[in-house]
């Protein structure tokens, strides 16, 4: 990255220049990229987005119990933090799922990342036995399951709402009901 592109966003976009890009107004500087300046300019939030309001990532019980719920205790995690396991048991408990649901909101409604979500563990897995080549292996991550739970919910939040405020191409098939990424390819 270079000026005047980090003159103007910084290294997380937390200026006055990147909330110009969202609402369409932002004028690229002379020496910009041309690339980088298209990119911008296609950046703008699209006007049935805007119409829909704010995405709102508030969890309640009911929901947090039901995504917990949801979950495989095989699912693994961060080894130094309780499996999914202990949060699915957490969440038949009223008072441990209030307090967990607690938890996690505050990461999404405040702002802020959470210490343990921090730190991701990287684990090579073999696709064949006994095939130690690392090109024949797969890197999987291995996070805070509040952190996966959580990602997940944004992402189907954001999708929903995209969806919603037909904002997607008709060519996007993955994470879509009634879609699948295969057909991608057989439309093409």
């Amino acid at each position: 990255m270079s000026a005047p592109f980090i003159t103007d966003f910084g290294y997380l976009a937390d200026t006055p220049a990147a909330l110009e890009v969202i609402s369409g107004s932002y004028t690229s500087p002379p020496g910009m990229d041309t690339y980088l300046a298209e990119l911008l300019d296609v950046m703008a939030m699209p006007d049935s987005i805007r119409a829909l309001g704010p995405l709102s990532l508030t969890i309640n019980p009911e929901e947090n119990r039901k995504a917990w719920n949801s979950q495989s205790a095989k699912t693994a995690g961060k080894p130094t933090c309780p499996s999914f396991s202990h949060y699915k048991a957490a969440a038949l408990d009223s008072s441990l799922n209030e307090i967990d649901t607690l938890l996690r909101s505050l990461p999404l409604t405040v702002g802020f990342s959470p210490k343990a979500w921090q730190i991701i563990t990287d684990v090579e897995i073999l696709k064949k036995p006994g095939v130690y080549h690392v090109d024949k292996m797969r890197l999987i991550q291995l996070m805070s399951p509040e952190f996966q739970i959580n990602n997940k919910l944004v992402g189907k939040s954001i999708l929903a709402h995209a969806e919603k405020g037909k904002a997607l191409l008709s060519d996007q098939h993955g994470s879509r009901k009634g879609h699948t990424a295969i057909n991608t390819c057989l439309s093409k």
